[in-house]
């Protein structure tokens, strides 16, 4: 199974970065999320025109402000790690994009690698941390080993491709937009 081995990039993009007051949205169904949110609505439409069509697409967003004072991540996992259910037989697609200061954007690992496919999904987050640091075979903070994504431009990723948060300590400020598409993760009620 190769890892890091599927995302690509899209051209930049600029969307009314005005509207981005904090906020967080997770795993909200598309048409949903852009009924809440309509100023975001052509650029979630794009990135999910570049997907694979599944049975269920949702958008997650998250507007952020940084300050010096109170250090605050990007994600909740700040460690390297993979998003969604891990099935090689049917991969959860993703494409995202950062609107951000340098040292807020995501990083995806840079490195390629082909390891055995993961048989039996982890179901803990020590479990995952466990799968993680076995399949890189290094600290799982080490972002020595990775590269930001570019300002405003798209990612397409899926579940097999490791990227990791980062911990903000400095003034700045973030727009996330994730579009999921999946046969099996379910949008939020």
């Amino acid at each position: 199974m190769l890892y890091n081995a599927s995302f690509t990039f899209g051209s930049p993009l600029t969307i009314p970065v005005t509207a981005a007051s904090p906020m967080k949205a997770r795993n909200i169904a598309l048409e949903r999320f852009v009924s809440m949110h309509p100023q975001y609505g052509d650029i979630v439409h794009h990135m999910a025109s570049k997907l694979p069509e599944k049975r269920f697409m949702s958008v997650s967003m998250s507007a952020q402000l940084f300050n010096d004072k109170q250090p605050m991540n990007t994600c909740v996992d700040t460690g390297w790690h993979l998003d969604g259910r891990m099935n090689p037989n049917d991969v959860d697609h993703y494409a995202l994009i950062c609107f951000g200061d340098d040292g807020t954007r995501t990083l995806f690992h840079r490195l390629t690698l082909d390891c055995e496919t993961v048989t039996s999904i982890p179901k803990t987050p020590a479990e995952r941390q466990a799968l993680f640091s076995s399949l890189l075979a290094h600290d799982l903070h080490d972002e020595s080993v990775g590269f930001e994504v570019p300002n405003a431009t798209p990612v397409y990723y899926t579940t097999f491709d490791f990227h990791k948060g980062r911990a903000v300590k400095k003034p700045a400020s973030r727009l996330f937009i994730r579009v999921l598409s999946s046969n099996h993760i379910r949008p939020a009620r």
